[in-house]
């Protein structure tokens, strides 16, 4: 091999350095430092898309607040974005204006005399098929 050829591969080798390694290790950096800045109350997206709120921060790992009373601990790595602004406001079930919405679904209830019927129609048909 010639000097040329060597130095071809050197050139190489340290063009991909630069190029590809040395920018991941910046990132890599970064994030950790990103990581360590967190604290509780801070908003995180987890790496499933679910926004939480930090409770706690330890070593490896940290609990975070999905729902109000809900919490569940993570590992570090699954929090993928630090720091999220939130798209509209929260209301907490124990609020005064809090209204109770059903999304159109038809709940059982026993006192409600219009699903009670529907119930006592669907046990008659039962008694029937035995």
């Amino acid at each position: 091999m010639d000097f040329m050829t060597i130095g071809l591969l050197v050139v190489a080798a340290a063009a991909l350095y630069f190029l590809m390694i040395r920018p991941q290790k910046k990132r890599q950096e970064e994030q950790k430092k990103a990581m360590d800045a967190l604290g509780p109350g801070d908003r995180v997206m987890t790496i499933g898309g679910i926004l939480a709120t930090v409770v706690q921060v330890g070593e490896k790992q940290m609990v975070i607040e999905i729902a109000p009373g809900v919490e569940i601990t993570v590992l570090k790595q699954a929090i993928s974005q630090q720091k999220v602004e939130d798209e509209f406001e929260y209301v907490d079930a124990d609020s005064s204006e809090h209204e109770d919405t059903t999304f159109g679904e038809t709940v059982f209830d026993p006192t409600n005399p219009e699903t009670s019927a529907e119930n006592e129609t669907d046990t008659t048909e039962d008694k029937d098929k035995e």
